[in-house]
């Protein structure tokens, strides 16, 4: 890493470089180590509520359109606004 001794004495000294076996090391690589896995489960919840989600829609627009009267439409509708593409209503 560096090519003196005394480059590597001076970045100890200015904690640019951290013994492995240290409690600072150890703190710091559990926070990364929380911090990435905390991303990626939060990636995966996002996905899998995603997939909730779009399957709620899909049972919405499937009841709304076996609503047996307009009337009927009407209240789903305004009960719960859905959105059908560009020309929402």
């Amino acid at each position: 890493m560096h090519d003196k001794n005394s480059d590597r004495v001076e970045a100890v000294v200015q904690k640019k470089v951290v013994d492995v076996f240290s409690a600072d090391c150890e703190g710091y690589l559990s926070k990364m180590l929380e911090d990435l896995l905390m991303n990626m489960l939060r990636a995966e919840e996002s996905t899998i509520m995603q997939g909730f989600l779009n399957q709620a829609s899909d049972m919405k627009a499937t009841l709304f359109l076996k609503a047996p009267d307009v009337f009927i439409a009407a209240v789903m509708l305004k009960q719960d606004p859905t959105f059908f593409g560009k020309g929402d209503f």
